[in-house]
């Protein structure tokens, strides 16, 4: 495989984010024929044979773009873009906070989405909606979410 461009992987990127919609997406992939370059003929029919239209479109395409990037790469891209949104302060910063502190709790004890239950707390400002974790050993600890 040829190393993709990293203004092309960015693309990608967006559009797995939803940053940058199906359509858009669909409108230059058929204008700018540079990918073709870059991926083999198979990959770029598949590609470009996609109908954007359909049920599921973004789950298909997801499946054909993550064959092109390094999906390390596409995490700390993510990384990186949250960081620089909360270097910035803005109206999303407590949002992004939990972000990363679920991220953090994830990696280091090793939490899945399945061990988690939606509950609320109350608390002086009113009820706060967050995720407590199933415990066996009756501890848990509550994330906002």
């Amino acid at each position: 495989m040829t190393t993709i461009p990293q203004d092309i992987k960015e693309r990608f990127y967006k559009t797995i984010k939803g940053d940058i919609s199906l359509d858009n997406f669909e409108q230059w992939l058929y204008a700018d024929k540079e990918l073709e370059k870059y991926l083999n003929s198979t990959d770029y029919l598949d590609l470009i044979s996609l109908s954007f239209q359909q049920s599921g479109a973004k789950n298909e395409l997801w499946n054909l773009l993550k064959k092109h990037i390094d999906l390390g790469e596409f995490e700390t891209y993510k990384m990186l873009e949250l960081l620089n949104e909360a270097k910035q302060k803005t109206e999303r910063l407590p949002h992004i906070l939990m972000k990363f502190y679920d991220l953090y709790c994830k990696a280091k004890l090793g939490w899945k989405p399945s061990t988690l239950v939606e509950r609320t707390i109350s608390t002086d400002a009113g009820e706060i909606p967050c995720q407590q974790v199933a415990s066996t050993n009756q501890e848990s600890q509550c994330l906002y979410t």
